[in-house]
């Protein structure tokens, strides 16, 4: 049992499932692999099989909620930045199979590589072992990161949270437009409009596009919500 296996508190039956999680695109492009074997495809299984367990649990858990908090809760649990802290933690990175060009890129350190290498062992876990045991070994690692959601200790991606319920409902494309600046460049407020249909549903302020846009999304939210 290797030490990625000691910290996922799991072992592959089946190693070569574990192997092919790890690798990269980069590995199997420079050395004439079929794409394949990289992990892009358990990185897709695994994106679906976080986000059902991360819906179970916030339902189970939140009997009240209405579907614009449980929707807000659950792209902050499973954002990129949250799925690199729990890689960082399982020590992911040196674990990768990388090629050489993004070997010496840093590529070991790089948010969307341990994010999408951490989503591809999921969906591993869940063929080789099946769901129950996913789900186990799954709340386990982002236990801290699901409890600070809850307490409002991450900051929010109003608008994955917004896309993710809009999609629901078949509006399939939000655009953002920045309706209006003020102030000196060194002190700027931004304000946004989110529109569906050619329908503003969300206006908000912000010191940048992104922080007026993501309060924007907010504002949307909370008119599901109310």
């Amino acid at each position: 049992m290797n030490s990625l296996e000691k910290a996922l508190k799991y072992e592959f039956k089946n190693a070569e499932i574990l192997k092919k999680a790890l690798t990269h695109s980069s590995f199997s492009k420079e050395e004439g692999i079929p794409r394949w074997e990289c992990n892009e495809r358990l990185e897709f299984l695994g994106d679906s099989v976080l986000g059902l367990i991360v819906t179970q649990e916030l339902y189970e858990r939140m009997l009240t909620e209405k579907e614009g908090k449980l929707a807000k809760l659950k792209s902050e649990i499973v954002r990129a930045e949250s799925l690199e802290i729990v890689a960082n933690d399982l020590n992911l990175g040196r674990h990768l199979i990388l090629g050489r060009g993004e070997e010496m890129c840093g590529g070991r350190r790089k948010k969307n590589i341990l994010a999408d290498a951490l989503e591809a062992v999921i969906g591993g876990i869940f063929l080789d072992g099946g769901y129950q045991v996913t789900r186990k070994i799954v709340l386990k690692l982002f236990e801290q990161c699901i409890d600070d959601a809850f307490m409002g200790k991450l900051d929010t991606n109003y608008k994955s949270a917004l896309q993710e319920i809009m999609h629901k409902r078949n509006v399939r494309n939000l655009k953002y437009t920045i309706v209006k600046e003020e102030g000196k460049s060194h002190n700027k407020v931004f304000y946004a409009a989110v529109f569906a249909r050619s329908t503003v549903i969300g206006e908000g302020a912000g010191k940048s596009k992104k922080e007026a846009e993501n309060n924007a999304a907010k504002a949307a939210l909370k008119k599901i919500d109310d």
